[in-house]
């Protein structure tokens, strides 16, 4: 076992890293990335787009766990989460979603990792 741990429609909450949120959705929107408004289903492919625009770095895996477009499974790796409480890790992520989440993303699995190696520039 990997020591991972998995939390199902965790949404962001006001908090400890509602400025790494905020900061997470202001670099994502500067890179152009993708929101929909609520109603409007991503694709699983969209999802992980908008992910690593929020994260820059980040490897995001998305499947669609049902087939009906609004239960999905991720599984992020990123540096940003160093350091970080699971739960500050998981808002990062729902932080990028948040528009969909509740909404067109009825359910969302989170696992989230530290890359094993860690490279500075």
């Amino acid at each position: 076992m990997d020591g991972s741990k998995t939390f199902q429609s965790i949404a962001p909450r006001r908090g400890g890293a509602r400025g790494l949120v905020a900061a997470a959705l202001r670099h994502a929107s500067s890179r152009g990335a993708i929101f929909y408004a609520r109603g409007e289903v991503p694709s699983p492919e969209e999802i992980k787009q908008r992910i690593e625009a929020a994260l820059p770095g980040s490897e995001a895996e998305v499947q669609d766990t049902t087939g009906t477009g609004d239960h999905f499974q991720a599984t992020v790796t990123s540096a940003t989460f160093a350091g970080l409480s699971r739960i500050e890790q998981h808002r990062l992520v729902y932080g990028a979603l948040e528009a969909d989440i509740g909404g067109a993303i009825h359910a969302l699995a989170l696992k989230t990792h530290v890359p094993t190696k860690i490279e500075t520039p």
